[in-house]
C-alpha cells in the first residue's frame, strides 16, 4: 500500500472511530479530493473501502470510518516486521 493509505490506517488504529471525512481529512493531512481517493479509490486503483480495510458507516447523516478486522491485521502484520 502507498505511504498515504498506510498513515489513513495508522491514524484509524490510534484513534479509533472517526466521524468524518472531513476529520480524518484533517488529521491526517491530506485534501478532500485525495482523502476520497485513498478511501474510496478509482476504477483502476481500488481504495481502503473496496479492498476490506476500512469500514465506513452513515449514521445521524454522518460517516463514521473505521478499520475493519483485516485492516487491523495488515497493521499487525507491518508493525511485527
Amino acid at each position: 500500500l502507498l505511504d498515504k493509505k498506510m498513515r489513513v490506517l495508522n491514524l484509524l488504529n490510534e484513534q479509533g472511530k472517526l466521524d468524518s471525512l472531513e476529520s480524518l481529512r484533517k488529521k491526517v493531512g491530506l485534501g478532500p479530493n485525495l482523502i476520497n481517493y485513498h478511501i474510496y479509490g478509482t476504477e483502476k486503483n481500488p481504495g481502503l473501502k473496496e479492498l476490506g480495510l476500512v469500514d465506513i458507516a452513515r449514521q445521524d447523516g454522518k460517516v463514521k470510518i473505521s478499520l475493519t478486522t483485516m485492516g487491523k491485521l495488515l497493521l499487525k502484520d507491518k508493525n511485527d516486521k
